[in-house]
């Protein structure tokens, strides 16, 4: 009887599973700026400035979520301050709901994830199946993310896969 041989693992594809750049809950903090807000509407900036400190500089995580559930009207320069303090700390600052969060850090975990690898001409293959409801958007944004290190982009399972890029 002839050996079952998996020509996918002894490939060179490689398979991308968004999931795998989700940062574990432990390190991910989670944050409403109504805490920061005097009655729950007003946003001063020192005592804003001293809520950041607090919150994101001692603290261990490495992700925070900043979540608006106020119907406060925020400066823009709420999130530039919060940004600004994370770089001092090392750390990823996003704002808005926890699905964008999570959307805005795998995308720069991606970015991350590639320039590490230093792949040249690589082909990957986006795993289709997630347990999140991730948007088109971020799909979008992995082919503008990858396609400088890839020879070839597709989308599905290593057996079954739709191409989306080749590189000229």
């Amino acid at each position: 009887m002839e050996e079952i041989v998996n020509k996918v693992s002894q490939s060179s594809l490689i398979t991308l599973d968004l999931e795998d750049f989700i940062p574990k809950l432990s390190q991910v903090l989670r944050l409403d700026i109504n805490d920061a807000l005097d009655q729950g509407i007003i946003l001063r900036e020192k005592d804003y400035r001293a809520w950041l400190k607090e919150h994101i500089t001692d603290s261990d995580a490495q992700y925070i979520f900043i979540q608006d559930q106020t119907d406060a009207i925020l400066p823009k320069w709420t999130l530039m301050l919060a940004q600004s303090v994370a770089l001092r700390s090392d750390k990823h600052v996003c704002f808005g709901d926890e699905n964008n969060c999570l959307e805005q850090l795998i995308s720069t975990n991606l970015e991350e994830w590639f320039k590490e690898q230093k792949l040249d001409k690589a082909k990957v293959v986006i795993k289709g199946c997630s347990k999140y409801d991730l948007s088109l958007g971020l799909y979008a944004k992995l082919i503008r993310i990858a396609a400088p290190y890839c020879s070839s982009i597709m989308y599905g399972e290593a057996c079954s896969t739709v191409p989306l890029y080749k590189s000229k």
